[in-house]
């Protein structure tokens, strides 16, 4: 008789070529997916770099991939089918070769596929359940998983799935912390604050124990960017304490604790010619917290939050940018031309919309700027499309790129023309025919 240990080691022997199987179909597939010309079916150049991505060997890659892929959007939704179809029917292709040349492993215990097949599903539902908001199914989930199928290399997956519910749960259900600026813009030589909460969502008072004052740690990057395309980022840390480095909190059922903390940096931001970008994400993590005699000391994530600083006088632009990049053309202002251009790239990064928006815009005006302005609408076109910084571009390859683009216009808008003579950056650029 084979031991139940035993056994579970044979069948996780069993799937490993499986899974490795389908990662050389991924790679295959990528490796003979067309590249982007003329035919409808082929894969976009952006799609196939955020793909590359998503099946990185990292989780930072993957991540990465994974909000390349959704910025994107809608647009690239046939290309994943088409992606997923074509690697379905390769995978089949070669599963059919392996058992040819050796029959043994092709017919190596179907119903152990059968039940990796079913755990992946659960897994992935699992993963859907946190996402849509279902913390509580995504936890059952998990630990039906790790109960079930206890002895495999994916229960790494099955914890981290757990772990990750749990603390949806105990932020929607038990504390909640949270970090938030005060402001969403701040103009040049004014000083960021971002405002850090805890809220109790108990019926119970929570106690937490703060050694030194220190409730956790907060990452702050700092990305300043110049009108000469330079760009410039700093990251440090610094703790968030308690007022006076108070070591205890009391914190009364349904009620909350907050702190503005000031965010400062040695480099101040030019009165002209740069915005800037500050994000912040950070942990609370105090040295021991819990509901009444119940000890909980998980620490927690603090969700990403960010700012924009604008040259003085210039907060208007981030109502909305898009519309201001137009007003830029209209009265010839490249300083606010770039400044509203940079806010709306780093807005479209999490609105598909936006990004639509900003790249028809910029290609329409690409006629009316000399060389200054469109290194500045070619830097942000770069940015918004994810095309490569080596792609030589030029106006003609950048309305080629928006016609080829799934859904797109035969032609870009037209700009209105007879403007008053422009400053330097907002000059039409001359045939040299």
């Amino acid at each position: 008789m084979v031991s139940r240990s035993t056994s579970h080691r044979r069948s996780a022997g069993a799937v490993a070529p499986a899974l490795s199987l389908v990662i050389l179909v991924a790679a295959w597939a990528l490796a003979l997916a067309p590249s982007p010309a003329h035919a409808e079916d082929e894969y976009s150049r952006e799609f196939l770099r955020a793909l590359r991505r998503f099946l990185g060997s990292t989780a930072t890659a993957r991540a990465e991939g994974e909000r390349a892929l959704r910025r994107l959007g809608k647009q690239v939704m046939p290309q994943i089918a088409r992606w997923i179809e074509k690697t379905r029917t390769e995978l089949a292709r070669l599963e059919g070769l392996r058992a040819e040349i050796d029959p043994a492993a092709g017919s190596d215990d179907a119903d152990e596929r059968v039940v990796r097949d079913f755990f992946t599903r659960k897994l992935d539902e699992g993963w859907r359940s946190l996402r849509d908001g279902d913390h509580d199914t995504a936890r059952r989930i998990a630990e039906a998983l790790e109960a079930l199928d206890p002895d495999t290399s994916r229960v790494y997956d099955y914890r981290r799935l757990l772990r990750a519910s749990q603390k949806r749960l105990i932020r929607s259900e038990v504390l909640e912390p949270a970090v938030e600026f005060v402001e969403r813009v701040y103009e040049v030589g004014t000083t960021p604050s971002v405002r850090f909460r805890l809220i109790n969502r108990q019926v119970k008072q929570l106690v937490i124990r703060a050694e030194r004052g220190i409730l956790g740690t907060l990452e702050i990057s700092y990305h300043r960017s110049f009108i000469d395309g330079s760009n410039r980022r700093e990251v440090r840390t610094m703790p968030v304490t308690t007022l006076d480095r108070a070591e205890r909190i009391v914190l009364p059922a349904r009620r909350e604790y907050a702190r503005d903390i000031a965010i400062e940096f040695d480099e101040a931001l030019p009165p002209a010619g740069a915005v800037a970008r500050l994000s912040v994400v950070g942990k609370f993590r105090p040295s021991q917290w819990g509901v009444g005699r119940v000890n909980v000391s998980e620490t927690l994530e603090l969700p990403e939050t960010e700012c924009w600083i604008v040259p003085e006088s210039e907060t208007a632009l981030a109502e909305d940018p898009i519309r201001r990049i137009e007003m830029a053309l209209i009265f010839r202002n490249i300083g606010a031309f770039f400044a509203a251009g940079q806010l709306a790239a780093w807005a479209a990064e999490e609105d598909p919309e936006m990004a639509d928006r900003l790249v028809r815009v910029l290609v329409a005006a690409l006629d009316e700027l000399d060389a200054v302005g469109f290194e500045i609408a070619d830097g942000l076109l770069r940015q918004t499309s994810g095309v490569s910084a080596r792609t030589k571009t030029d106006p003609d390859f950048w309305r080629d790129w928006l016609r080829g683009r799934p859904g797109a216009a035969s032609r870009p808008r037209a700009r209105p023309r007879g403007l008053p003579e422009p400053p330097r950056g907002l000059r039409p650029r001359r045939s040299s025919g």
